[in-house]
């Protein structure tokens, strides 16, 4: 079974600030320069010592934070866990409401 990969297509996941539609791939740039971000406030100042932490190439860490390669979710809880986070840590900033469609009811 192949890794899930975040960062598929172009599907409006959310809603922006003023209510506009915020892309799925626009959430990802956000998200990719969050990870730099996050390395560096958790004093982990080179890629290659992340990714030493977390058990992925230095490479692929770098493609991360340049937006150059899509994140698995092994991937991500590996990063964040080396960053000593939850994923629902690092994801908080991008946290959105979401609401199931209620059921229409028949009869």
């Amino acid at each position: 079974m192949r890794p899930q990969a975040l960062g598929h297509g172009e599907h409006h996941l959310a809603v922006g600030h003023g209510g506009s539609r915020v892309s799925s791939s626009q959430r990802l740039h956000s998200a990719r320069r969050f990870l730099r971000q996050l390395r560096l406030r958790a004093g982990v100042s080179s890629q290659e010592a992340l990714a030493h932490r977390a058990g992925v190439h230095r490479t692929y860490v770098g493609r991360l934070e340049r937006g150059k390669s899509r994140a698995t979710v092994e991937a991500l809880a590996a990063i964040s866990a080396a960053l000593e986070l939850s994923l629902g840590e690092f994801f908080r900033p991008f946290r959105e409401v979401v609401r199931p469609k209620t059921p229409r009811r028949r009869g």
